[in-house]
């Protein structure tokens, strides 16, 4: 492989650095999280976990670690129950039902430990794009908003055309704006 094609891939793949999970980490997710009176398959709610977090995160940490060396998400963790929500709308009529997950928590928790890990390696290495608004501490729909707006008057200044394509997808509440200058 030519020098290009190496620079090439090291640029898409940044190697993800292994980072352990700690006990000290398991505890503080464990007393993080929301208090909900529903549970998933595992049956345990949160505010039991709350209550022995401190007395049971050795075993979590090396199952945890244990799934991160060997690159397997552990297939228990997988399960969930999936129940109807109903948006709003007529009681017999499916169209107005979303569906929810209830994980089990120790599925929960993991997620968090690992949603650390990938974010710190995607602001270290700049992977995520600047417009990238969604899923990201300290930004929301209004700073995509300001953003979307002033990026049509910078435009509309310099007296450019201004082209807004929305899309507003039937699933979901969701308006997507594509802006050409």
């Amino acid at each position: 492989m030519g020098y290009l094609g190496l620079l090439w891939e090291t640029l898409l793949f940044l190697p993800m650095q292994i980072v352990l999970i700690t006990e000290g980490e398991i505890r503080s997710i464990m007393s993080s999280l929301k208090s909900k009176i529903s549970s998933g398959f595992d049956g345990i709610l949160t505010k039991i976990l709350k209550l022995c977090g401190n007395k049971i995160s050795k075993p979590p940490t090396f199952i945890f670690n244990k799934s991160i060396t060997m690159g397997v998400f552990p297939e228990r963790l997988k399960y969930a129950i999936v129940i109807p929500l109903r948006k709003k709308g007529d009681l017999s009529n499916m169209a107005n039902y979303r569906p929810i997950s209830l994980l089990p928590l120790f599925s929960k928790v993991f997620e968090k430990a690992m949603y650390c890990r990938l974010n710190q390696h995607l602001q270290t290495n700049s992977l995520l794009a600047t417009e990238q608004y969604g899923f990201r501490k300290d930004l929301s729909t209004e700073h995509a908003t300001f953003s979307l707006i002033c990026n049509i008057l910078m435009v509309w200044n310099k007296k450019k055309i201004i082209l807004v394509e929305s899309i507003k997808l039937k699933l979901k509440p969701l308006t997507v704006s594509i802006i050409v200058f």
